[in-house]
């Protein structure tokens, strides 16, 4: 289906278009991780090293080395002169590429490139394991620029749940955010004709505190127009793990939250969660932590 006001063609949707681990609902550009690798230029580059020697990763590749030899015969620079002291047009090319094609020796053969500056090459080299631990260290990880960190492909992102903005008392849902993309205003979609209508997609609803995402979710299922069984057959079964949570002490997270920054505390109150959702019976839990 072609929407010609987002400029997108939608799939037909699936539960697997709304996760980020599954090929269909991954950001193509980060592979669902939300975000990419970056070369941070304070570390990569010494401004006080001639030119063929300013980028460290390229001080001993051949290939690094024809580039910077052909730029610099290419535009007439002074490949011995200090990187500070090149003029910075020269830099910005080095830097961000001139988009043309090189002719450069490396591995003994001549190749062609078309050369879109050092963060593209360098990070090919990196993922072919070509760059030293030390070098490694010179890349960083940045928000992905596709997705804005939602990991998610821009369809998936365009789907929303509405509601009538008189409906929602916004002192329920201090953390409920504007849409990913209303205020932004590169990326084009499809507006509601309702000027009051408040439109949440699956990123907002992630960056919602557990409790507000409850109490939104039933906000939704009592006011919305959709068909009741249709929305109880979704909601009911998200209700009662988040309620699970919140009942343990947890409201107070996002779906957003990673793992890694989770105490031990709070993966053991999940697990906890985990086990009292699938509605066993005949079992005793014994917890050593009486905040529970």
């Amino acid at each position: 289906m072609y929407c010609p006001n987002c400029n997108i063609t939608y799939p037909e949707f699936s539960t697997q278009h709304f996760s980020p681990n599954r090929q269909e609902g991954a950001c193509e550009q980060c592979l669902g991780l939300g975000e990419i690798l970056q070369v941070d230029y304070n570390k990569v580059i010494d401004p006080q090293s001639p030119v063929m020697e300013a980028i460290l990763p390229w001080r001993d590749s051949n290939l690094g080395q024809g580039i910077l030899s052909k730029l610099c015969e290419k535009y007439s620079m002074d490949p011995e002169k200090k990187w500070a002291d090149q003029p910075a047009w020269f830099l910005n090319v080095i830097v961000e590429g001139d988009q043309e094609l090189l002719r450069i020796q490396s591995g003994g053969k001549l190749i062609s490139i078309k050369y879109n500056g050092i963060e593209e090459i360098i990070k090919d080299q990196y993922n072919k394991g070509l760059l030293t631990v030390d070098f490694q260290a010179m890349l960083n990880m940045k928000t992905c620029p596709h997705c804005f960190g939602s990991r998610l492909k821009k369809e998936s992102l365009h789907c929303f749940l509405s509601l009538e903005e008189k409906e929602i008392k916004k002192s329920d849902f201090k953390s409920l955010v504007s849409t990913l993309f209303i205020n932004r205003e590169d990326i084009n979609f499809a507006k509601p004709e309702n000027e009051h209508l408040i439109k949440i997609n699956i990123r907002d609803l992630q960056k919602m505190e557990l409790k507000d995402l409850v109490s939104f979710l039933e906000l939704y299922k009592n006011k919305s127009d959709k068909a009741k069984n249709l929305l109880e057959r979704i909601l009911n079964p998200l209700l009662d793990r988040a309620n699970t949570i919140e009942e343990l002490g947890l409201g107070y997270l996002m779906l957003t939250r990673a793992v890694d920054t989770l105490s031990g505390g709070e993966i053991q109150r999940l697990r906890l969660a985990k086990q009292l959702g699938n509605k066993l019976t005949g079992i005793i839990y014994v917890l050593d932590e009486p905040t529970i």
